[in-house]
């Protein structure tokens, strides 16, 4: 399982520029992790998660997203994600919220 890893959509796409509206770089920051088949973790719970579930109400693809709480460590994220990322199965995790930590 591949995992992107931003703390913002303007860091997962590059290519965006940075006076872009913020719904439109989530949108494509989404849809680039969709077409590429990788979970995308982020700290921006609010915005993120809201786009996540309106595609998937919308019968959309969305191949999962983990939300990384902010009092969580650096560490702990990375242990959380390795362990994800090691123990999933391609699709496992289509259409759904992961909440970090795991314990």
């Amino acid at each position: 399982m591949r995992i992107s890893t931003t703390t913002s959509c303007a860091a997962c796409c590059g290519a965006i520029l940075p006076w872009t509206r913020y719904a439109f770089r989530t949108a494509v920051c989404v849809d680039r992790t969709t077409r590429e088949g990788r979970l995308l973790a982020s700290h921006d719970v609010s915005r993120l998660t809201a786009y996540a579930y309106a595609r998937v109400k919308a019968g959309e693809s969305m191949p999962g997203l983990v939300e990384v709480g902010q009092d969580v460590s650096i560490a702990g994220a990375i242990e959380d994600l390795l362990l994800i990322a090691t123990c999933s199965q391609p699709g496992e995790w289509e259409g759904q919220i992961l909440y970090l930590p795991l314990r």
